[in-house]
């Protein structure tokens, strides 16, 4: 009669094979991809499934103190004695998602329904089942425990899974995403990657949400009234956009000094099917946590003078970001932002050939060119 035995006093973490765990292969299939990855392996394929097998129980034992990193955290050495590293090795790991994975689910309730459909998931990112459900069962937990929150959401996700800040943002970005129910499946939208998300969310999320309201309730109407307002003065009143375009003009040619966070690019917008990043066609901002940047001129930009419709691109570009403001208003309206920002901002700025640098020097100049303008008064400017 054979016997496989493991005797062992202090848990032995292999990191690869931990990594496979969480991507969701079996036994079977993680002895067979390490046999492949590390043909040198001096060992028999039985001998192999023993040592996995071995691992993956141990995973299975942690793995219901992961869902409390808390737990985790205080556990007596006795029951699990791991250096504090490995416990944040651990937890970190444990709750990283694949972003085409979260790609798919962006937007959706995290439902019972949608984790039934986690199949299809499975077979359009290629990550297995197993991972799949792990990385949908998480952010169903992280956002139980932070739907009641006031404000901060990452900070409270930090604070309760003991997460690094990057992870624990990009999870608030995702939960606020969600709670919006932000249309993100659109045909125009395929091609916008996870990070494109990420980054309008943030800067929505702490831009945008009502300075006393929790952050899941409602967004700060005013900022919709205002966009509503300046839409009013600017295109009812007759010879106010022909002004705001000829102080944006003379302004593009020769800027004056403002804060920019990061310097721009000179990337150029080229086609709409095969299109950079979504972040990259707006304008950058600073996240609120970081320091202010120190003033930086704008770029110059020549579309006043080489954009032939500039005059029809200025109206359409400036009517598209109105737009995007008046619906930050009503939940309903808030749901289709994102195709708002592609089809409003994003196409026209396209067709008309600017670049990533045009785009930012022209809404870099909108506000200072608003505030000199000669036939709108100064009660109405404030």
């Amino acid at each position: 009669m054979d016997f496989s035995v493991l005797v062992t006093n202090t848990p032995v973490f292999d990191k690869a094979f931990w990594q496979l765990w969480l991507l969701g292969l079996t036994v079977e299939q993680a002895a067979v991809f390490m046999n492949r990855r590390r043909p040198t392996l001096h060992c028999t394929p039985a001998a192999l499934r023993h040592y996995v097998t071995s691992q993956y129980r141990t995973y299975e034992l942690l793995e219901p103190y992961l869902h409390r990193p808390k737990l985790l955290a205080t556990t007596p050495p006795l029951l699990f004695p791991l250096c504090p590293e490995t416990r944040t090795y651990l937890i970190e790991t444990f709750y990283t998602f694949h972003p085409s994975v979260m790609r798919q689910v962006l937007g959706k309730k995290f439902s019972s329904r949608v984790r039934k459909d986690l199949e299809d998931v499975c077979s359009k990112t290629r990550v297995p089942i197993a991972g799949c459900r792990r990385m949908f069962d998480n952010f169903k937990r992280v956002t139980k425990v932070v739907e009641d929150s006031e404000r901060d959401l990452g900070a409270v996700i930090m604070r309760e899974f003991l997460l690094p800040k990057a992870l624990a943002e990009q999870y608030a970005h995702i939960i606020f995403i969600n709670n919006y129910r932000f249309d993100t499946f659109k045909r125009k939208l395929a091609h916008i990657r996870f990070a494109d998300y990420d980054y309008v969310a943030s800067i929505l999320m702490h831009t945008f949400s009502h300075p006393t309201l929790p952050v899941l309730d409602d967004l700060d109407t005013t900022l919709s009234q205002d966009a509503r307002d300046i839409k009013q003065l600017l295109f009812a009143q007759k010879g106010a956009a022909d002004e705001l375009r000829n102080v944006i003009a003379t302004r593009l040619a020769s800027p004056s000094p403002s804060p920019s966070p990061i310097p721009p690019t000179t990337t150029t917008i080229t086609t709409t099917t095969a299109m950079s990043p979504l972040h990259h066609h707006l304008p950058h901002l600073s996240s609120p946590s970081s320091p202010p940047p120190s003033p930086t001129p704008l770029p110059v930009s020549s579309i006043a003078s080489t954009d032939r419709n500039f005059d029809a691109t200025f109206k359409t570009v400036l009517r598209g970001v109105l737009a995007i403001g008046t619906a930050l208003s009503h939940r309903k309206d808030l749901r289709d932002v994102f195709l708002l920002i592609q089809e409003r901002v994003v196409d026209p700025c396209l067709a008309a050939g600017w670049t990533v640098t045009d785009l930012e020097a022209f809404l870099g100049t909108v506000r200072p060119a608003f505030l000199d303008m000669r036939t709108v008064s100064v009660v109405q400017r404030k």
